[in-house]
């Protein structure tokens, strides 16, 4: 098992990640969503809805790119 010094470490590397700060915040989104749809405000739920969409979609976009990154062709 981990030393706790080196969970921390693990974890604030994982909070530099692009993808991983998305990852986060659709989450946040997504929980933001479910509170206000549950409290009856719909306004709300939607716009938090839309943001977590939005989050998906450049949490995708992200994968792709860092996908075609990877599995480039080497030049010759």
């Amino acid at each position: 098992m981990a030393e706790p010094e080196e969970e921390a470490a693990s974890f604030l590397i994982q909070l530099d990640d692009p993808l991983m700060n998305l990852v986060l915040d659709y989450g946040e989104a997504t929980a933001r969503a479910a509170t206000a749809s549950a409290r009856g405000n719909r306004s709300e739920a939607q716009h938090a809805s839309r943001d977590g969409f939005r989050l998906l979609t450049e949490m995708f976009d992200l994968r792709d790119a860092e996908h075609a990154q990877t599995n480039r062709a080497p030049e010759a």
